[in-house]
């Protein structure tokens, strides 16, 4: 049940980011170093290994039959997040997600595949899809916090390509009267500064902070999209 209301609220955020304000264009700035792929293999393996749980689910679907897997996202520990931050006094939060710790969605299977049909949909071991998303917020005198600064990173195995790519971040508060939102095309690795000069209170009365990031997959032929969603209260 928890997964599932994750999974709603992150619906409905995500409409919310993308319908607030017209894709811009891409707008990166290149960050001195990003997590490389065996750092992330084995920083994801070794929060898993310490009983760490998956903080929010992403998703990753076949685009021709609807089979789609839901991907465990994971938050790093601060002290081996914080090199890759943007500036020595910006709070920051980074999160892995692999294609190797994701499940399939079960009322997704097709019906041949439930027939027990041939399928070659399905997302197997020989594909590896690896993320790193995260986000940057500086904090004032009086608590409230500023979403400043947005970077990300992807490696892919042999066979799967990146066909296209979208990130989009918001701070949204009723309380504070503040709604702003950015979106981008980006490529598989990018660094973006907000821009934004509202502030929100750090607490669940903020409907939206945080970011996600939305791409098309390619692979042996079939189209997989993906939605990896971090955001600070869900």
């Amino acid at each position: 049940m928890k997964i599932f209301l994750k999974k709603v609220s992150v619906v409905l955020l995500l409409a919310i980011c993308i319908c607030s304000t017209p894709v811009l264009g891409q707008e990166s700035v290149e960050k001195e170093k990003f997590l490389d792929e065996s750092e992330i293999k084995i920083q994801l393996a070794e929060a898993i290994s310490l009983g760490e749980e998956a903080v929010a689910i992403g998703r990753l679907e076949n685009q021709e039959t609807g089979l789609a897997y839901d991907m465990e996202i994971y938050a790093l520990p601060l002290d081996e997040n914080r090199e890759y931050t943007s500036s020595d006094k910006a709070e920051s939060i980074c999160y892995i997600a692999s294609t190797d710790y994701m499940t399939i969605d079960e009322s997704t299977i097709p019906d041949a595949m439930l027939r027990g049909g041939e399928d070659d949909s399905m997302w197997d071991s020989t594909g590896s899809a690896n993320f790193t998303l995260g986000y940057d917020f500086d904090r004032n005198s009086s608590g409230y916090i500023q979403l400043t600064y947005i970077w990300g990173n992807s490696y892919f195995t042999s066979g799967v390509g990146l066909a296209s790519s979208q990130v989009g971040c918001a701070q949204h508060s009723a309380y504070t009267g503040v709604y702003e939102t950015r979106i981008w095309n980006v490529g598989s690795s990018f660094g973006n500064h907000t821009g934004f000069s509202g502030w929100v209170p750090d607490s669940t009365a903020t409907a939206l902070f945080g970011t996600n990031w939305n791409a098309t997959l390619s692979r042996g032929g079939s189209t997989w999209g993906f939605s990896l969603p971090v955001y600070r209260y869900l």
